[in-house]
């Protein structure tokens, strides 16, 4: 038996919104915070009609991505939009009022990152 290590190679964090500008600089840059820099931030938004987009956009990172589409299913299918442009390897969610503490990802990315696998013929 041949044991092998695998590494997160990235990992996409899907924040849904609506309309929740006043809350998501906190939720995005609580993300932008974690120890891993290994990220993809993918905002999804569910048509919202306040400065949600600018917010966002205002904060700068390259690992910020903008998804918008008309409303009409909040906020599941903003998640499953989400999950479908995903271009991580994991997929983690945020809600777009939330703040993730400092190390949230570290343990279980060291988790996965430790997870030893059998490889059988």
């Amino acid at each position: 038996m041949i044991y092998t290590s695998h590494a997160v190679k990235i990992i996409t964090i899907i924040i849904p919104t609506w309309n929740h500008a006043q809350f998501l600089e906190k939720a995005v840059c609580s993300v932008l915070a974690q120890t891993s820099h290994l990220l993809e931030i993918l905002v999804c938004d569910d048509g919202s009609t306040d400065d949600s987009e600018q917010v966002v956009r205002g904060i700068g990172d390259s690992r910020i991505r903008w998804n918008a589409e008309m409303r009409g299913g909040r906020p599941t299918l903003p998640r499953n939009r989400g999950i479908r442009e995903s271009r991580g390897e994991r997929i983690a969610f945020l809600d777009n009022y939330d703040e993730w503490f400092h190390k949230k990802l570290a343990k279980p990315l060291r988790c996965y990152r430790d997870l030893q696998q059998g490889d059988y013929p």
